[in-house]
């Protein structure tokens, strides 16, 4: 979390470890440069307990974002520099038509590589989906240039997720925002060998109508991924949606492995629904949709 550090904001990392707690023991034991603010940190781990924690900060110009590794059974936190960032220092003014640096989402896989998913202003108008991945015992991969978006220029993304399958495949999701309003939500997929399946140029279009929300996504023990989202209709009402994926490599198109888009909630006309979340687990890999409708939390569940 972030939290006040004196004329700072900072990043502690609290871990619970064979029912003991760990916790900084002063201000100094913060994961973060010791400088200006911090936003939003996300962690997450594996099954070996490896753990990446990801936020964004300015250091005195631009937004930034930053990663800390560490291991949530042994501890011991990497610190960053302040000049240790994984994303582009914006050439100009920042937040230019509203826009800024925001939602580092975080990742590792099981067999231990690391990858954070961020958005960041490009063009005039414009904002990108970025990417940073490291390989175990190797440097971060990260954008030399902004030249190296994922997505395609002239548009706007949003809400980038991010995860890893049990056999390493990357998946990526975002919401697309076109120069003609339509909101999809788009979907890429890296393989563990390294080849794009999708790419963010010519990404994998979960949704339908071109009135998405920001997708979720979720992996599962088998290997099957999961993405579920808000869908506005052409009659004007909302539906939840799920789509069904596999990462495994039977096909070499992308459409071919997922199945159809299924609604899970009777619409009615007037009630917006909010707020998606999808989850997967269980020895059976159950799957979990949760959201928001008229103050009321709704939940579907399947196998």
């Amino acid at each position: 979390f972030s939290q006040i550090a004196g004329e700072r904001h900072g990043v502690p990392v609290i871990r619970l470890h064979e029912g003991e707690l760990h916790a900084p023991k002063s201000l100094q034991d913060l994961v973060s440069p010791p400088i200006l603010f911090t936003n939003e940190p996300k962690v997450v781990t594996n099954v070996h307990g490896d753990t990446l924690v990801s936020w964004y900060q300015s250091v005195g110009a631009s937004l930034n974002v930053f990663v800390s590794e560490g291991n949530s059974r042994t501890g011991g936190f990497s610190r960053p520099g302040s000049d240790e960032q994984l994303s582009l220092d914006h050439p100009g003014a920042e937040g230019l038509d509203g826009m800024f640096l925001d939602d580092s989402r975080p990742a590792i896989s099981d067999q231990g590589e690391r990858a954070v998913v961020w958005i960041q202003p490009t063009e005039l108008g414009e904002s990108g989906v970025f990417l940073a991945t490291r390989k175990p015992a190797e440097e971060w991969l990260r954008p030399s240039s902004f030249d190296e978006v994922l997505t395609k220029p002239g548009i706007i993304t949003r809400c980038p997720k991010i995860a890893f399958s049990r056999h390493g495949d990357l998946f990526l999701t975002w919401l697309e925002v076109s120069a003609d309003g339509a909101m999809r939500a788009q979907l890429a997929h890296r393989d563990v060998r390294g080849n794009w399946l999708a790419t963010g140029r010519e990404p994998f279009r979960l949704s339908g109508s071109g009135f998405a929300s920001c997708p979720e996504i979720a992996t599962g023990r088998d290997g099957g991924v999961v993405a579920s989202w808000i869908e506005k209709s052409l009659d004007g009402t909302d539906r939840v949606y799920v789509r069904r994926s596999s990462d495994e490599h039977v096909s070499p198109s992308e459409s071919a492995r997922w199945g159809r888009a299924t609604p899970l909630n009777t619409p009615a006309f007037g009630v917006p629904l909010n707020s998606v979340s999808v989850a997967v687990g269980g020895d059976d890999d159950r799957i979990a949709v949760a959201w928001t409708r008229a103050g009321r939390l709704e939940l579907a569940t399947y196998d």
